[in-house]
């Protein structure tokens, strides 16, 4: 586990918490070496996920390029050891850093929406965490984080059951990745008792 991510969980979380209180359910069920799905909606989903995880769980995250180029932002990013990813882009950098990390016992992060939203369901999931997890044998956890997050309101952050994908042939098809990462955001939000 990153000292930096360590800092987070110990040092700014109970301050973060008074602002944003929360309730973490199913953290007690989160198995390691897993890609963990989770929606998006807000920039305070990464620290609300991070404060959720059990204190010294392995994990890493992708975060999209641009983020980094953000000052202090970007340099915490790797400091908690974020890497970038090109989006729109087949990143292989960035693949084969995620691949790596699962193979070396670390869980990872990865948003299937690709991007913050709006509204649950205006966006399709990607398939590129499914494809990841497909080739490490992994299986995917789907989070629910609170869609709506107001100054002094609990939000809930919600580890479901993991479960494997369903493909056929070595790697799985287009058609099959596609349906998985639809699958893992559509049980995220169901975690949150939304239809999607």
């Amino acid at each position: 586990m990153n000292k930096y991510v360590t800092f987070i969980q110990k040092g700014l979380g109970p301050i973060f918490r008074l602002f944003y209180p929360m309730e973490i359910i199913g953290r007690e069920n989160l198995p390691d070496n897993v890609m963990l799905c989770p929606n998006h909606s807000s920039g305070l989903d990464v620290p609300m996920i991070v404060i959720g995880f059990p204190v010294g769980y392995k994990v890493q995250a992708m975060g999209k390029e641009s983020l980094f180029k953000i000052p202090f932002i970007g340099w915490y990013l790797k400091k908690a050891g974020a890497f970038p990813v090109k989006r729109g882009e087949n990143d292989i950098a960035a693949i084969k850093k995620s691949i790596s990390a699962l193979k070396n016992g670390f869980s990872m992060v990865i948003f299937p929406e690709g991007t913050r939203v709006n509204q649950p369901g205006e966006m399709e999931a990607k398939g590129g965490g499914v494809m990841i997890a497909i080739r490490t044998g992994v299986p995917l956890v789907p989070v629910y984080i609170e869609h709506k997050k107001r100054l002094f309101r609990k939000s809930r952050v919600i580890f479901g059951e993991p479960f494997m994908p369903v493909y056929t042939g070595r790697n799985g098809t287009v058609e099959e990745i596609q349906a998985n990462a639809d699958e893992a955001l559509r049980r995220a939000y169901a975690l949150g008792g939304i239809s999607i």
